[in-house]
Order: C-alpha cells, then sequence, then structure tokens
C-alpha cells in the first residue's frame, strides 16, 4: 500500500510539474506585448560579409552577446528610419546589453562607408553588415527575408523592398524570437528582456 502511494504521489508531482511548465511557456507568449518567442528556434547559417569599418564580420559576431538584426538599405525611405530609431531607444541597446546589427538588402549602394554615416545617425554602437550579394542571400533566405528590386537596378534611384522584421537572436546564432514592425521602444525593450530572461 505504502509503495503505491509512493507512485502515486511522484506521479502527481511529475504531472504539476508538465503544467506548471506548459502554464510557464504560456504565460511567456502573453505576456509579450508585440513579439513572438520561438524558443530555441532557427540557427541561422555561417556568413562572411563585411562590416562598416571595411573589416570581415563572420558568424563570431553573434557570440558573447544577445543580437537584434534588422534586415534594411542606406536609401530607404520610411521602415528602415522608422525601425531604427525606435530600436536605437531602447534600453537594453543604450546599456550595451543587446547588439544591433544592421544587415544591407542594397548591396549594389550600401558600402561600408555609407552604412557607416547612415548608422551614426541612429547610434554609434549599431553594426553595419554588407557585402556580396550571394552571401547576403543566404541570410536573407534562411530568415525568410524578401528582397525585391523596383524600377532600375542598374541606376540610382531605384528602390527595394523588403520585410521590417526585427529578429533576436541569441550568443549561439540561434533565433529565439521576433517582431514585425515595432511600435514604440518601451514595448520592444520589455520583450527582448523578457525572451532573453526564458533563453
Amino acid at each position: 500500500m505504502k509503495k503505491i502511494a509512493i507512485t502515486l504521489l511522484t506521479f502527481i508531482l511529475s504531472l504539476l510539474i508538465a503544467c506548471s511548465n506548459q502554464q510557464e511557456d504560456f504565460d511567456i507568449q502573453q505576456a509579450l506585448t508585440d513579439a513572438t518567442y520561438l524558443g530555441q528556434g532557427l540557427e541561422i547559417p555561417d556568413f562572411n560579409l563585411t562590416d562598416q569599418n571595411a573589416q570581415l564580420a563572420t558568424k563570431d559576431l553573434l557570440r558573447d552577446s544577445y543580437n537584434l538584426l534588422f534586415f534594411g538599405f542606406t536609401n530607404c525611405p520610411d521602415i528602415c528610419p522608422i525601425t531604427l530609431g525606435i530600436i536605437s531607444m531602447i534600453e537594453l541597446i543604450v546599456n550595451d546589453t543587446v547588439n544591433l546589427i544592421f544587415v544591407s538588402v542594397d548591396p549594389l549602394r550600401d558600402s561600408p562607408e555609407m552604412i557607416k554615416n547612415y548608422l551614426n545617425n541612429f547610434n554609434a554602437r549599431f553594426i553595419g553588415l554588407t557585402g556580396d550579394e550571394e552571401e547576403l542571400a543566404k541570410l536573407w533566405s534562411a530568415l525568410g527575408i524578401t528582397v525585391h528590386r523596383m524600377d532600375d537596378p542598374d541606376g540610382s534611384s531605384y528602390n527595394v523592398t523588403h520585410n521590417g522584421t526585427v529578429f533576436l537572436l541569441n550568443p549561439e546564432g540561434r533565433m529565439i524570437g521576433l517582431t514585425n514592425h515595432p511600435a514604440d521602444p518601451v514595448s520592444l525593450n520589455q520583450d527582448i528582456a523578457l525572451m532573453i530572461s526564458q533563453d
């Protein structure tokens, strides 16, 4: 009888722990304002790009820190400056807790120098990446970024359409969360901090 009681108690405790974990996961997503928590999501591929200082940048760039990844271009008229402006004000960026990485979707025009000057308008801590289009396309494809050049791709006046998603990557290079067109820095900061706390 005692053995049955112990077995039953063990089963009940296991059930309670499982329910508690499910409730915790549910609460995490419910608590997010404008983001989606992915847990241990997709690992991004290796890459060889050039940063805003014309130095080689690889996936090692992501190590030892959490990272926000945003795809855009220096001639972007609306989505990019709005999103970068919001990101530049979040506390986790200002306090050097999370890196922001800007990845070009317009390598034909976005030279390292242009990207550096552009990002300095928002926050000098931002890391900008450009490079060979084929190499950039690895990241675009892996994260579902659609890039389309409009008008004349051989001229200087064309526009580029692209997603406005901001991705949160952990130090292992895994995408643990994302948000589309963040609305304000306070909510974004809270969402990022919450997702990091669960990683």
